[in-house]
């Protein structure tokens, strides 16, 4: 008999209070909004940002490869691929797709004439 009444009180007080109530919601809204900002927003930002960068190569933008390859961009008119310039001495080309390119450094001149104006005097050592 003690069984029975424990068992009736244990089944009526599951179904007044359902684990699934108003707060666990509340809570699984505000876990998901706090993943989107802190995770997927700056990813998405990011992922822009790349693709701009990766589209907007354009000739003599210094370039490192994923594989670690250093270059300078020759040929940036075809959609899906660069040629990249790894040896200017022996001109040697090696074309690359565009996702491969992971750090472009665009070209500036203005910086490279005040270095050889210089004559690399600005250099620590010599």
């Amino acid at each position: 008999m003690t069984i029975m009444m424990l068992a009736g009180q244990s089944s009526g007080q599951s179904s007044s209070s359902s684990p699934f109530g108003s707060d666990f919601i509340f809570m699984m809204v505000i876990i998901v909004v706090a993943f989107y900002f802190i995770i997927l927003r700056p990813q998405k930002k990011e992922q822009k940002r790349r693709e701009q960068l990766i589209g907007g190569m354009k000739k003599g933008d210094k370039v490192v490869s994923a594989g670690g390859i250093h270059g300078t961009v020759v040929d940036a008119t075809h959609k899906d691929t660069v040629v990249v310039e790894v040896d200017p001495k022996r001109s040697v080309r090696l074309t690359f797709n565009r996702g491969s390119i992971s750090v472009i450094n665009p070209e500036k001149p203005e910086e490279e004439d005040a270095e050889k104006k210089d004559g690399g005097s600005s250099k620590k050592g010599k």
